[in-house]
């Protein structure tokens, strides 16, 4: 069942610990339900692609017609008041099988996308941000696993200089050793936009009908600088609830069923 929180604080006493930040769950959503949420809207360009529920994840469904953008967003925008910081998080992986960089899964938040490529060797996992700061394909350092879900986080935060960014990748490489990929920049001319945020699953051919995603846990926090004045602001609320959201799976094997039989050569990542 979805959490969808818009004001979560805790009492006087939180507001006066100190050294202390204490993240405020604001969205979350674990896709339990029988239905796709309302709480995002889902895109699949000419009706190409998809999304359903499947083992309690999202799933996006592609069915290897064309090159094609896929997207599941939050119906409104989360930024973070003041000098908060805001995490956007979520968990992605695709299937044992799928077509090997000629499709990329990740995040979207405001106008930025990171994505990656997991399974890809030649720049392993082929990390790189999309919309207003682009980059090029990096690499990782490991290359995620296929069959797994990985949890990406993105940490955002608006200073004087613009808008600063932290993005981490935690998931089990191929090498079935668990890792951590981690990728900052400050934007001085931030797209944050509006702060939607959700899943994307980009590319595919007509001979790729393994390009599949799943997705999870998606959820927002809003995280005050410790011993800062508006920590005591939000303490001293004291009406609302501390919620700490815990993700039911963080980088687990997918289920059986996820996985496909069929395997294709490595190309170029998308």
């Amino acid at each position: 069942m979805h959490r969808y929180v818009f004001l979560a604080v805790a009492g006087l006493m939180l507001g006066l610990v100190p050294g202390q930040a204490w993240a405020v769950v604001i969205f979350s959503e674990t896709f339990d339900g029988p239905n796709l949420p309302t709480t995002l809207t889902y895109t699949a360009p000419g009706g190409y692609s998809q999304w359903l529920l499947d083992n309690g994840r999202l799933f996006c469904d592609y069915p290897g017609s064309v090159n094609v953008t896929d997207t599941a967003l939050t119906t409104v925008g989360f930024i973070a008041p003041g000098d908060l910081k805001t995490i956007y998080s979520l968990d992605v992986g695709i299937p044992t099988g799928a077509s090997i960089g000629s499709y990329n899964v990740g995040i979207a938040f405001g106008g930025y996308q990171a994505v990656f490529h997991p399974g890809y060797t030649q720049v392993p996992g082929a990390f790189r941000i999309e919309g207003g700061y682009i980059t090029s394909n990096m690499s990782m350092g490991f290359v995620p696993k296929m069959g797994v879900m990985h949890h990406m986080e993105v940490m955002t935060q608006f200073v004087p200089a613009g808008l600063a960014v932290t993005i981490t990748v935690t998931g089990l490489g191929t090498d079935d050793q668990m890792h951590t990929f981690t990728y900052s920049f400050l934007d001085t001319t931030p797209n944050l936009n509006t702060g939607v945020f959700g899943a994307r699953r980009s590319g595919g051919t007509s001979a790729n009908a393994l390009s599949d995603a799943w997705f999870d846990n998606f959820q927002v926090e809003y995280v005050p600088e410790p011993a800062t004045s508006t920590l005591l602001l939000l303490g001293g609320l004291g009406a609302g609830v501390l919620v700490c959201g815990t993700r039911r799976r963080r980088a687990g094997p997918l289920p059986e069923a996820f996985s496909s039989p069929r395997a294709e050569s490595a190309g170029s990542p998308f």
